[in-house]
């Protein structure tokens, strides 16, 4: 059986900590790599990682000074010595069984990556989720295309190396982009153009703990146009690969991730982003009204030229509807 290699970033999550390791040591899949990466935590994680260590000869531990999310998994990148990669994030947990099933997916299926389902977690309940053990298997163009595409409703991938079980050959060389947030984005883009075949099955094996406020009331910063910036180098990587169908698509995620964010931007009262992205938005409208949108985004993009009040106020109106 081949060793999974379980990267596990760790900053100031204490409350937290132990319940993710120890399911991580409680996996009925047994030949695993457990690397926790300590990244300058200030609160008891140190302790507490290297209690775990003295426990499980499996552990790994790195302490380092502080770098972000990408630094520490790119630090575990460094000294993982599995055939297979994994992430879990420290104040989240997964089943007991995570591993175990997608290691026999990737085996019945020759896929180079696979990923399973999701449950939220809202103060420490778990929501009820509807999956079926059902496999669906893809390309790596169709992946990242599903993956990119809005409105979906077949199963398609989720943009989180948390939820994914990864060849180390399909990510050997790739990292992570330092000091930015939404890392995920290029490497993930990265990684499926390097696979052939990409599994998706439909399993609720990770459990993700949702700490922040809703939507309507959620902070915005300037830190979030890092998803902005990644998602721009994405397109280029896929200009550069002569895959302009995918970049098209990519471009479009772009543009309505822009216009998102100027709706976000509005509400949380982040005046100078708002203008920024509405400047961004009314710069590029020639281009933007001549991608392949779909209906609704056409007419959200028309909306927010012919009057941008009245398309905040309608994603308010959404927003409330949704329950968000």
């Amino acid at each position: 059986m081949d060793k999974i290699s379980i990267i596990v970033p760790i900053y100031n999550v204490e409350k937290y900590l132990e319940k993710c390791v120890s399911s991580i040591i409680n996996q009925t899949y047994k030949n695993i790599e457990i690397i926790l990466v300590d990244d300058g935590s200030t609160d008891n994680c140190y302790r507490i990682c290297d209690d775990f260590q003295k426990k499980d000869k499996r552990i790994i531990v790195i302490h380092k000074k502080n770098g972000g999310l990408s630094d520490a998994r790119n630090a575990g990148l460094q000294i993982a010595t599995g055939e297979l990669i994994a992430f879990v994030d420290g104040d989240d947990y997964i089943k007991k069984d995570m591993y175990e099933k997608m290691y026999t997916c990737m085996k019945n299926t020759n896929a180079d990556i696979v990923e399973c389902k999701c449950i939220n977690v809202r103060n420490e309940k778990e929501e009820i989720v509807n999956e079926s053990s059902k496999t669906y298997l893809y390309d790596a163009q169709a992946a990242l295309k599903l993956m990119m595409s809005s409105g979906q409703k077949i199963q398609k991938p989720r943009l989180s190396v948390w939820s994914k079980l990864f060849k180390k050959e399909i990510i050997d060389g790739l990292k992570f982009p330092v000091g930015k947030v939404h890392e995920d984005i290029v490497f993930e883009a990265k990684a499926f153009l390097n696979a052939d075949k990409i599994c998706i099955l439909d399993k609720c094996l990770y459990c993700y703990n949702i700490r922040e406020g809703s939507i309507m009331n959620s902070g915005f910063s300037k830190k979030d146009l890092d998803k902005l910036i990644l998602m721009q180098e994405r397109t280029k990587l896929l200009k550069e690969r002569k895959l302009n169908a995918l970049a098209e698509i990519s471009e479009i995620n772009y543009y309505e991730t822009v216009l998102r964010y100027y709706y976000l931007a509005s509400i949380n009262k982040a005046i100078n982003i708002k203008r920024q992205l509405e400047e961004l938005l009314k710069k590029n409208k020639h281009r933007i009204i001549n991608l392949k949108l779909s209906k609704t985004r056409k007419l959200e993009f028309k909306m927010f030229y012919f009057a941008p009040r009245i398309y905040i106020i309608w994603n308010n109106i959404k927003y409330r509807m949704r329950g968000a």
